[in-house]
């Protein structure tokens, strides 16, 4: 494993995929969920739009210590309300992925929906129910999630992609067009 490409979507999908897969094996938190929720939080892994060290998942921290930054909810009538928050760091890109499968994993607002995931393997359910249960405020965020799951390369073999299963897929830091990656 080494470094996660940055803004572009083939190339952090690729790179960022052992990380996935290894808090996978670890946590049993989908890394489909895992790399499309990076995606989305970071414009493809993009390091400015991280504040924590190798914080791919915008993970905030509760402890008072991390970095600074500015974050928004709706408001009332849909406006974006900006507030100050912090978010956590991590030692690693490895450290980074399994600290948000930890999250998710202790969490218990979000045992319901992983418990209804290891039923139905569904990922896309998922993703609505950490939404549902409070995982991020934006009104949009199971859609972006699944519309950036779909653009996910799939891989049938060592280093074989086959398909992209999507186009044009838009996370909150930008839109990209992934067809024929």
């Amino acid at each position: 494993m080494g470094a996660i490409r940055e803004g572009d979507p083939a190339g952090f999908f690729e790179t960022a995929r052992p990380y996935a897969e290894a808090a996978e094996r670890e946590f049993g938190v989908p890394a489909a969920l895992s790399l499309a929720i990076a995606a989305n939080e970071t414009g493809y892994g993009q390091r400015r739009y991280m504040a924590g060290a190798n914080n791919y998942h915008g993970i905030q921290d509760q402890t008072g210590a991390g970095a600074p930054y500015v974050d928004w909810r709706p408001g009332p009538n849909g406006e974006k309300i900006q507030y100050e928050a912090r978010q956590a760091g991590f030692a690693s890109p490895l450290e980074g992925f399994r600290g948000f499968a930890r999250f998710l994993t202790e969490n218990p607002r979000y045992k319901p929906a992983l418990d209804a995931y290891r039923q139905s393997g569904d990922v896309n359910a998922l993703a609505a129910g950490i939404h549902k249960a409070g995982y991020a405020e934006d009104p949009e965020y199971t859609a972006k999630i699944t519309s950036i799951i779909r653009g996910i390369p799939v891989k049938t073999g060592v280093g074989e992609v086959t398909d992209t299963r999507g186009v044009g897929v838009q996370s909150s830091r930008g839109a990209f067009d992934i067809q024929g990656i």
